[in-house]
């Protein structure tokens, strides 16, 4: 198959005029000159649907943007940080705990995710958007995840 697609680039430069050969070079030169690094990407801001809302289970975050109650509650004991109860909301166009760049190991500081049912009897879903500072291709995404409101002890996930 490299053969092939070397005599029909061959090809290709024999039969262009000189403006297509130059084409031709200018495209071979963009692909040979790509740089590819590997650094950490900027979360200029994210959002979450069907999340706790801060003090729900003990655990508090920070969020700036737009808290959204969904109707939903959860059970559980409330943290002294507690502004919505137990709700169970929708966060939009903001930035906070998880873009903050603190690993913390405090469950005052750490923003709680659950899959458990709610109230109502339905699981909750939640689900995560980052915004990048950029244009970016991601071989990896890391993060920091709490196994354990007890223990509060820290264990990384990369999807």
């Amino acid at each position: 198959m490299l053969a092939s697609n070397n005599n029909a680039i061959a090809g290709l430069a024999a039969s262009t005029d000189a403006g297509g050969l130059a084409a031709l070079i200018f495209c071979a030169s963009l692909v040979l000159s790509t740089v590819v690094t590997a650094a950490p990407v900027s979360i200029t801001s994210y959002d979450v649907e069907q999340t706790p809302r801060s003090g729900s289970g003990g655990w508090c975050h920070n969020y700036t943007g737009t808290i959204t109650n969904t109707g939903r509650t959860v059970a559980g004991s409330l943290a002294r940080c507690a502004s919505g109860g137990n709700q169970i909301a929708n966060y939009s166009g903001g930035s906070g705990t998880l873009d903050d760049g603190v690993v913390s190991t405090s469950l005052f500081e750490t923003h709680l995710f659950t899959t458990r049912n709610a109230d109502d009897g339905q699981p909750v879903n939640p689900r995560s958007r980052f915004i990048l500072a950029g244009l970016s291709l991601l071989a990896r995404f890391a993060s920091m995840a709490a196994t354990s409101a007890a223990t509060s002890s820290l264990g990384r996930w990369i999807v």
